[in-house]
């Protein structure tokens, strides 16, 4: 009859929507499941550092605690630029301490140094791997010297690692840095550089172009 068959109907539309419903719903699931959280990264990290025999150092605040916090300030704010320096074989922390913070100044700086080489290269249309004059050698070594030394009172320190191995230590230590006073003093530097040096003026006008984009610095 007709009723039956519009009863029919209607029993077939609402299992279909109760399969699609099912399967929608494991779906979601599953993608939700497979989502890369920022707890799954503080767990891995809690579980590399306790692995490899480290410790929180200088705070009476648990790993954990830092952690969460540290990326949360990330979160936050976008301008912040994470930098981690290591020390190893030392024995005094303060000796430790002062050159974790050194390399995290030269990790920055051959960084800078690299990227601007790398602009400035590619914009003259002269491959990578070719050499250079002398002059942009010492101009580039001027200008990561000068950097270097400016940025270090920009570095701001978050937390500190620390390994003991019989008798000596390995020290990390992570610091933010604000990425507009990297931009500032990466500008300072390569200004002062160029007035200094004796480049020939088709690498100091490729230079010049790129004296305000910073951002290869970050990647």
């Amino acid at each position: 009859t007709i009723e039956s068959n519009i009863m029919k109907k209607i029993a077939s539309l609402f299992i279909s929507v109760c399969v699609m419903t099912l399967v929608s719903c494991g779906s979601s699931k599953s993608i939700q499941e497979k989502v890369y959280s920022s707890q799954d990264e503080i767990n891995e990290k809690m579980a590399e550092y306790t692995n490899g025999g480290w410790q929180i150092h200088g705070t009476s605040r648990t790993l954990r605690g830092k952690l969460t916090e540290h990326y949360d300030k990330m979160k936050m704010n976008l301008d912040l630029y994470e930098l981690i320096g290591t020390s190893t074989g030392c024995r005094s922390i303060t000796v430790c301490r002062a050159s974790a913070l050194n390399a995290a100044c030269i990790d920055l700086a051959t960084k800078m140094g690299q990227d601007l080489k790398g602009k400035t290269m590619r914009d003259m249309g002269v491959d990578e791997s070719a050499e250079v004059p002398t002059e942009y050698n010492k101009f580039q070594d001027a200008c990561i010297s000068k950097f270097q030394a400016s940025i270090k009172e920009d570095l701001v320190e978050d937390f500190a690692m620390i390994r003991k191995e019989g008798g000596v230590n390995s020290y990390e230590i992570y610091f933010f840095v604000d990425k507009s006073s990297v931009n500032k003093k990466r500008k300072e530097a390569i200004e002062v550089a160029l007035k200094e040096s004796d480049l020939h003026q088709a690498y100091a006008r490729s230079i010049e172009k790129f004296i305000n984009d910073g951002e290869g610095v970050y990647e």
